[in-house]
């Protein structure tokens, strides 16, 4: 099978786990036989289109505007013309029998656009990896209010988003649960947890240690690892670090890419 994989990042140049994990499904999915191509966004290119090769996984890049950013409106800008880009750089190279499957990571929610286009074209059919229930999440988190036109611009793109998944993975029977009863039982669901290779890490040789760049051989760490934006409520953790000073053996790290690293840098300079 001819399959695509669309996310808003992949290797080399994000750290994010979601990167990781669709770049070892594009090559377990290569292992069987299928050719891949991933589809996504690169902020920093000149070219509409660069099509690329990462560790023998072919990749379509296409140009776009900043994603991972704070200015929330430039943000939201760049993201819902996430498809108009894609397929303007794509849609020459996409023809009737270019994929057989379409998968798609959520988040972000803006890619049902381009999946729509490239089924319809194609005659494929489509898988969404759903991980995050966007905008739900931002509403009980306060950052949107419920009934506001944010809202109810972001529930179109979600909704687009899900009617062009034949299918949709869900990662833990909670959430297939929350998402069956938000869209009354009218999409395909299943359970797709997380994955990872289960190949030990190799250390290069003469590689310094965490403990040993950082100083830390004596410090007891609290490590952080992963997304650093809104949901995780990171100023509530830089609180139980400032409350932790008490005790100077003690040392946080906090390793990843989001929107709130700009704020973890300020309390952590300011001691707050």
């Amino acid at each position: 099978m001819n399959i695509a994989i669309i996310a808003d990042d992949y290797l080399p140049h994000s750290t994010r786990v979601a990167a990781k994990m669709l770049h070892e499904l594009a090559h377990s999915l290569k292992e069987m036989g299928h050719n891949i191509v991933v589809i996504t966004p690169e902020v920093f290119q000149k070219e509409k289109l660069k099509i690329d090769d990462f560790e023998d996984i072919c990749i379509w890049r296409f140009k776009s505007g900043q994603l991972k950013i704070s200015n929330l409106v430039r943000r939201a800008i760049n993201e819902s013309l996430l498809s108009v880009r894609a397929w303007k750089a794509i849609k020459n190279k996409v023809q009737s029998n270019t994929f057989d499957l379409v998968i798609y990571y959520s988040p972000s929610i803006f890619f049902g656009t381009l999946v729509k286009k490239i089924k319809k074209t194609c005659a494929c059919s489509s898988y969404l990896i759903l991980r995050d229930f966007f905008p739900q999440w931002t509403i009980d988190a306060g950052l949107i209010k419920k009934g506001s036109l944010k809202e109810r611009y972001f529930r179109i793109f979600e909704t687009i988003n899900y009617k062009n998944a034949n299918r949709i993975g869900l990662m833990s029977e909670k959430n297939q649960i929350v998402f069956n009863t938000h869209t009354k039982n009218i999409y395909q669901t299943e359970i797709l947890r997380n994955w990872a290779k289960l190949k030990p890490h190799q250390k290069e040789t003469n590689t310094p240690s965490l403990r040993e760049k950082l100083n830390l051989q004596s410090k007891t760490i609290f490590f952080y690892g992963g997304n650093i934006g809104y949901a995780q409520d990171m100023a509530n953790l830089m609180q139980l670090v400032k409350k932790m000073q008490v005790f100077p053996q003690a040392h946080f790290v906090f390793l990843g890419q989001g929107d709130e690293v700009s704020l973890i840098n300020h309390l952590a300079k300011n001691g707050s």
